[in-house]
């Protein structure tokens, strides 16, 4: 039996469904003690064709699925530089695109660094561009123009 969960177009029932992640992570140290991370993930969500589903076409599939998660099939790419220095000073910028849909895309940028040993400031920026092809926004069509700053600062007890 379905179970209604709570989504952005309100409660529905989900579907049988996969979802898989897979992902890599590479990291390496240069001379000057700096690191680099580059981070790569890929997720994508695969709908069960049988039931209500199993004389949907390809694109109905592919929309169904799009409407269960905010990022399926979207991959995303980051990298972090930490200068490993006294402050730990560290700048991370990532990119989400998707990948069966056109013009969906998110954009992040962070700098966090040590101000005293026990407080932290942070500051950053998340950009998505991802405007609405259809009567009814799916995936990451739902945080359209949903940008975001932040100053966070944190105290270590």
């Amino acid at each position: 039996e379905d179970v209604a969960v709570a989504t952005v177009n309100g409660a529905v029932t989900q579907p049988d469904h996969n979802e898989v992640a897979v992902g890599f992570e590479k990291q390496w140290d240069l001379d000057n003690g700096h690191g680099h991370n580059i981070y790569m993930e890929l997720q994508s969500l695969f709908l069960e064709k049988s039931g209500d589903f199993a004389n949907l076409t390809e694109k109905e599939v592919r929309d169904k699925e799009q409407e269960l998660s905010i990022y399926q099939r979207d991959l995303f790419i980051g990298h972090r530089w930490v200068l490993n220095d006294i402050k730990s000073r560290e700048f991370l910028t990532y990119v989400i695109g998707d990948i069966q849909r056109s013009k969906e895309f998110a954009f992040g940028f962070s700098y966090s660094q040590l101000l005293t040993r026990k407080w932290k400031l942070s500051a950053g920026l998340r950009l998505i561009d991802a405007p609405v092809k259809e009567a009814a926004p799916v995936g990451l069509e739902h945080q359209h123009n949903n940008h975001r700053t932040f100053i966070q600062l944190t105290r270590f007890f």
